[in-house]
């Protein structure tokens, strides 16, 4: 379903990638005006794509199951509703990099990796003081569509510092990482996964 929605404008994407890239030798005015236009372009659709995935579980008739690690030991294993699987996959849909107002701190790379058959789309600030600090779209080259999203967070809860990994898998699966440190220097792993397509289970 996403896909077929997206294939164009993902396609385009690419293609713009492609010319940015291009070596040539423009004048001063031409300059501008490519910077420009390459400044308003706007970056992989991140947001959208997870609103899709999540009107995908909204639709797909399998169970939810939430499993939970602290320091890397199982301590639950239950099945959620979808209100629950909304809240969890929250995480993924802030911040948009396309709103405006942080648009202009995130800087953008495209390349393709051959090592691991991917189209990767790479986000990356400067900014400390964004919770965001990176985020990666991985796409299958041979149909463009999305295999995986990994984005990594810093976030200050009081005087207690969290570190957030996640990783999203196109319509299998997400997991969740927590490093939590707390102002004394005690520390603790946190790890949840939430899977509705159970044959990946032991891919995590």
């Amino acid at each position: 379903m996403y896909f077929m929605k997206n294939a164009i404008p993902i396609f385009l994407l690419i293609a713009l990638a492609s010319c940015r890239n291009q070596d040539s030798n423009p004048n001063e005015s031409d300059t501008l005006s490519r910077g420009e236009s390459i400044k308003n372009q706007p970056f992989y659709p991140m947001t959208q794509y997870i609103e899709d995935q999540i009107a995908y579980v909204d639709t797909t008739p399998l169970a939810i199951e939430k499993i939970t690690f602290i320091n890397n030991k199982k301590v639950d294993s239950v099945v959620i509703d979808r209100l629950a699987f909304r809240v969890l996959a929250a995480e993924f849909l802030k911040p948009d990099l396309n709103d405006k107002r942080i648009k202009p701190l995130y800087t953008e790379s495209i390349y393709q990796d051959l090592t691991i058959n991917s189209i990767t789309f790479n986000y990356t600030t400067k900014d400390r003081s964004q919770e965001l600090q990176q985020a990666d779209i991985l796409l299958n080259p041979e149909n463009n569509r999305v295999k995986s999203i990994i984005f990594r967070k810093n976030r200050m809860a009081g005087d207690t510092a969290i570190s957030i990994n996640g990783l999203w898998k196109h319509n299998m699966n997400f997991q969740l990482n927590y490093s939590i440190r707390q102002a004394n220097g005690t520390s603790e792993t946190k790890q949840i996964k939430v899977i509705w397509d159970r044959p990946v289970l032991n891919d995590f």
